[in-house]
């Protein structure tokens, strides 16, 4: 029984999976609390090793949390959000223009990948590249 009880803490606790009906928001542990992050408000994404800074429309101070890039993405919506570099993950909603080697959000430039750009491409709906 311990065992079973054990195992499901573990499963809820480490995979970071969401319900396809959750998809309004998320939590994230930051400042020693758990913030509710509603996803339409996320611009960008920046990796920074084990953490992640997520920048918001609504608030100029970003979120910094203990995720990696990859437990984000796994946890986003893949038609609203993608991955345009190791580094950076991007609200397609929030670009605001394309080059061939970088996305603009606004004002700031935010490179894409090599490996990302086809990516990019799909998700924009532009077939050649």
């Amino acid at each position: 029984k311990a065992c079973n009880k054990a195992k499901e803490i573990h499963e809820l606790k480490y995979s970071p999976r969401l319900p396809e009906a959750q998809t309004e928001y998320i939590f994230v542990p930051a400042d020693y609390s758990l913030v509710k992050v509603v996803i339409s408000d996320i611009r960008w994404i920046e990796g920074l090793k084990d953490y992640i800074r997520i920048h918001l429309s609504s608030s100029s101070k970003p979120i910094i949390t203990r995720y990696t890039m990859k437990n984000i993405e796994e946890m986003l919506p893949s038609s609203k959000f993608v991955r345009i570099h190791k580094s950076y993950i991007v609200a397609v909603s929030a670009i605001t223009a394309i080059r061939k080697t970088s996305v603009f959000i606004d004002n700031l430039e935010l490179p894409i990948s090599e490996s990302q750009r086809e990516v990019l491409n799909k998700v924009i709906g532009k077939t050649t590249g």
